[in-house]
């Protein structure tokens, strides 16, 4: 991990906490971040990814049974931006009461690595609307060009914010 990312990542871990740190996870391997740029981002509604859905996807060893529930699917124009909350998964975290977390409430991930992760949709029609704490920090910070979105795989993203969380 460069140590640019992790020092965004430490700095949020600093200033939000464990409880928002899990929603707001975009530094640990995020990239796209520009400052001093304008930004924006519309909400897409067509494709192959929807906001409701959850699906099963390409997971970490040992953590078959994890899921994603998409939030929110944006365009900056030039990227699309998926929005999603992965559950099911074992993330070493020294501020957790165990030892460990079982879910990210909020990871924005470039859409074509997500395509690439999912594997069947499951169940569509979720009530979202009580999930995005997190992306609405994520989006605050990102339009001020202070957060970025991952550009790995979802089991590459959630491997990169376990790393950050415990250096």
């Amino acid at each position: 991990m460069k140590a640019h990312h992790l020092s965004v990542f430490n700095s949020i871990c600093a200033r939000l906490g464990w409880s928002l740190l899990i929603l707001f996870a975009v530094g640990a391997c995020s990239a796209s971040t520009q400052k001093g740029k304008e930004r924006v981002l519309s909400e897409v509604h067509e494709g192959k990814l929807a906001a409701g859905e959850q699906w099963q996807y390409r997971t970490r060893p040992g953590e078959e049974s994890s899921t994603l529930t998409m939030l929110r699917v944006e365009s900056t124009g030039t990227e699309r931006i998926v929005h999603v909350r992965v559950n099911g998964v074992r993330i070493k975290n020294p501020t957790a009461p165990s030892g460990f977390s079982n879910e990210l409430g909020h990871l924005p991930i470039l859409e074509q690595r997500v395509l690439d992760s999912v594997t069947r949709r499951i169940r569509q029609g979720i009530d979202v609307s009580g999930m995005l704490d997190g992306y609405n920090l994520w989006k605050e910070a990102f339009l001020k060009g202070e957060a970025g979105i991952f550009t790995l795989s979802v089991a590459d993203a959630v491997t990169g914010v376990e790393e950050g969380l415990n250096k």
